[in-house]
């Protein structure tokens, strides 16, 4: 699917292109591709919650950026547009690369109809291109479901910083410890272990992520232990099937009375760890039924 844009929001992309420039080159900058101050858009902009803001009101596609980037390739970058509605709009960020010769590629979603808050938040999603021939890019940012009202004060595009997931899972690890866990890896997992709790953590093997992005990705989910109480009562034992008559039968083909063979039922059971047998169809004749309940509660 590749963007189309209204006659109007080409024209209204014309006017916001010249607001954006790759930033000064500094140290804290090295890594920033794209700024954009989208509040600076004269005729276009309109104070909310104390800033300037592009506001958009109706229509779809609400802005594109200009080409930044040289030789990006696969280049993993990150899109963070700083974005709020009162009323309900949502907002959709997609991406249009082009090869060396200016000749557009398939465009693709970063992120998509993001529900926003009525005050400003950033709104941060990995951008991963995936053809090798891509050498520039431009953003384009969306009134996506079509409602309400989209206030956007930045759009920046930066480089991710992408970290062996081995240091971040051992970064976690300490700060696991720091809060009292003893921890344990096996199978891709971090364990933190306290007396009563276990929190597992994937850990990637073997990959870079950005740090942000195994933080949410990497929790998995804590399991409680109750330590402190009694287990309650959990029955497994063997399923005696027949009638009363059967139950004779068996007895007296191992030389005993019925009342011995409830017995010496009770006692296997008993000795292999069971804690219960289930007797069906002997409740048939009362009589057999309380001695076999009787020899059950003698050897508990």
């Amino acid at each position: 699917m590749r963007a189309v844009l209204s006659a109007a929001g080409f024209v209204a992309s014309l006017l916001l292109v010249t607001l954006c420039s790759a930033p000064a080159c500094g140290a804290s900058e090295a890594d920033v591709m794209l700024r954009c101050d989208l509040g600076a858009v004269e005729g276009k902009s309109a104070e909310y919650e104390g800033a300037k803001a592009l506001k958009a009101t109706e229509g779809y596609s609400v802005y594109v950026s200009e080409w930044f980037g040289k030789t990006l390739g696969k280049t993993p970058l990150v899109a963070e547009v700083e974005a709020a509605s009162p009323d309900g709009a949502q907002l959709g960020i997609r991406a249009e690369p082009r090869d060396a010769s200016r000749k557009k590629l398939d465009s693709f979603s970063v992120a998509w109809n993001r529900p926003l808050r009525s005050e400003f938040q950033s709104v941060k999603a990995g951008l991963n291109l995936e053809a090798a021939e891509a050498d520039s890019l431009r953003i384009l940012l969306y009134r996506s479901n079509q409602k309400g009202t989209l206030f956007l004060k930045s759009l920046t595009v930066k480089r991710q910083a992408l970290v062996p997931t081995e240091k971040l899972a051992a970064e976690l690890e300490l700060k696991l410890k720091a809060q009292g866990y003893e921890t344990e890896r096996r199978d891709g997992l971090l364990v933190g272990k306290r007396t009563d709790e276990r929190c597992y953590y994937r850990t990637f093997p073997g990959e870079q992520m950005e740090a942000e992005s195994f933080g949410q990705k990497s929790y998995a989910g804590t399991t409680w232990v109750r330590r402190a109480v009694q287990a309650e009562f959990f029955p497994i034992g063997p399923y005696i099937y027949g009638s009363p008559a059967v139950q004779q039968e068996r007895a007296q083909a191992l030389g005993m009375s019925l009342p011995q063979f409830f017995e010496h039922l009770a006692r296997d059971v008993k000795a292999h760890g069971g804690t219960a047998i289930y007797y069906a169809n002997l409740t048939m004749d009362p009589e057999a039924f309380k001695t076999a309940v009787a020899a059950a509660a003698k050897h508990g």
